[in-house]
């Protein structure tokens, strides 16, 4: 397809759904075109496989693709448990990790953790490594039986440089960390996670 006619397609937006989920797709209105004719021209923008499962954006012209943008969000909301005493600091990674489609319970401290976690089962752990009560490795410990048979991905969260970290790295390897994280977390370090695990 030419600029020019590029330029004079004008697209009117049509969206279906059904129990196979929605889609949105483009439709042009340019002149000559027969309605038979244009979704062959323009082929379906968003795709969604149905409330809470997040889209897919695709769209082509002529066949020639466009724009893709995948999906962020998991097929069903992760479970996290967020543990972190810092009130500003937790109050923000909260709605970030939130915002990213998680379900998330927030708790400031090691003893509220231990409460929580049989009640949250978590799936995504995100400890603070200097909590005001209990070292967040401790939380770890205790919690390790449970954690194992929830498949919960732990992530210790910290201020502390790589070279301040060196000396804890052997025990949280006993304790299945999977990793440490610098605060604060970022929306990249959440979507990078959301795309390796499976909801659950």
């Amino acid at each position: 397809m030419d600029d020019m006619r590029a330029m004079r397609l004008l697209h009117e937006l049509g969206m279906h759904s059904g129990d196979a989920g929605s889609h949105v797709g483009l439709r042009s209105s340019e002149p000559g075109v027969a309605h038979e004719e244009q979704d062959k021209i323009v082929e379906p923008l968003v795709h969604s496989g149905g409330l809470g499962a997040g889209s897919e954006f695709v769209s082509s012209i002529d066949g020639a693709p466009v724009l893709v943008a995948p999906a962020r969000r998991p097929a069903r909301p992760l479970r996290t448990l967020l543990v972190e005493d810092h009130p500003e600091l937790g109050a923000a990674t909260l709605d970030l990790l939130r915002g990213e489609g998680l379900e998330v319970i927030y708790v400031a401290s090691g003893r509220e953790a231990l409460d929580a976690a049989a009640g949250v089962k978590p799936r995504i752990l995100l400890c603070d490594m200097g909590l005001p009560d209990m070292e967040g490795l401790a939380v770890v410990d205790t919690l390790r039986p449970q954690l194992a048979s929830w498949g919960t991905y732990v992530a210790m969260v910290t201020a502390r440089t790589e070279g301040e970290l060196r000396p804890y790295n052997k025990r949280a390897r006993e304790l299945g960390v999977d990793e440490f994280i610098t605060k604060p977390i970022t929306p990249d370090w959440v979507r990078n996670l959301i795309a390796r695990l499976p909801a659950g």
